[in-house]
């Protein structure tokens, strides 16, 4: 007999252990580890997309410098990097009063997406893309990181900051150091393309890199997160695969 008192607790206890069982069992169809993309126009959220995923001329994600060509949520996958989903999302504009309504749009979108209950789209993970050249962000954007920061920290999916652009130790470092000033540390500073640097004596490639270094630490977080749509056992085995192709490369 439970007492009477007890009723309500056990009765939410009840229902928390059959959500807990419907989710690990949805959690067994999924197949890919999904990121979301976030950053001002411009930025270098495409050119990232384009270079993880090895994408063609015919699939690849529209670069933009200035003007945001990315005016919904946009799927990106390829055969090169199978069980790896990356999610571009609108430029944010700083002074355009539109980056409320990204953030917002982002939140919205993984809420929906939890709801529609399709494990395969459940979102595990953000990156926040800036500029790895800037020596800070402007403090509109700042404010938004922040914000940005606090609401995922309490929800415990992980946010990772993605400096693109990364071909200069000294200026990425700057960044490095500001965003280390915000209370912000998972940074990786990467650079997607080949990058030619033209002086008066030489040209000098800088080749792509860190961008396997982008993916583990993304994985090393959702496995570490305790947030729901992470399931261990599944995701180490999706993650082996996505990182069996990035080891062809040394980036």
């Amino acid at each position: 007999m439970i007492p009477r008192n007890d009723i309500s607790q056990f009765i939410s206890n009840k229902l928390h252990n059959a959500s807990e069982t419907i989710i690990n069992s949805m959690l067994i169809e999924s197949k890919h580890f999904n990121i979301i993309l976030l950053g001002k126009t411009g930025v270098g959220k495409s050119t990232l997309i384009n270079g993880i995923l090895k994408l063609d001329q015919n699939n690849k994600a529209k670069e933009g410098y200035g003007r945001s060509t990315t005016q919904t949520f946009q799927e990106y996958t390829s055969i090169k990097r199978p069980g790896l989903r990356l999610i571009d999302s609108r430029g944010i504009e700083i002074g355009s009063h539109n980056i409320t309504e990204v953030i917002g749009s982002v939140e919205k979108h993984i809420e929906t997406i939890a709801k529609l209950g399709d494990p395969d789209k459940f979102i595990h993970c953000i990156w926040y893309c800036i500029d790895g050249n800037s020596a800070r962000c402007e403090k509109e954007e700042e404010n938004a990181i922040m914000e940005l920061k606090d609401i995922y920290e309490e929800k415990k999916l992980p946010v990772i900051f993605a400096l693109t652009r990364s071909f200069n130790v000294n200026e990425y470092e700057k960044m490095i150091r500001y965003l280390n000033s915000l209370g912000i540390n998972d940074i990786v500073p990467v650079l997607a393309k080949t990058y030619e640097i033209n002086t008066n004596k030489e040209n000098i490639q800088v080749k792509p890199q860190n961008l396997k270094k982008l993916i583990k630490l993304s994985f090393d977080k959702c496995k570490n997160s305790g947030y729901p749509s992470f399931k261990k056992s599944l995701k180490e085995k999706i993650f082996d695969n996505i990182l069996k192709y990035f080891m062809e490369s040394n980036n």
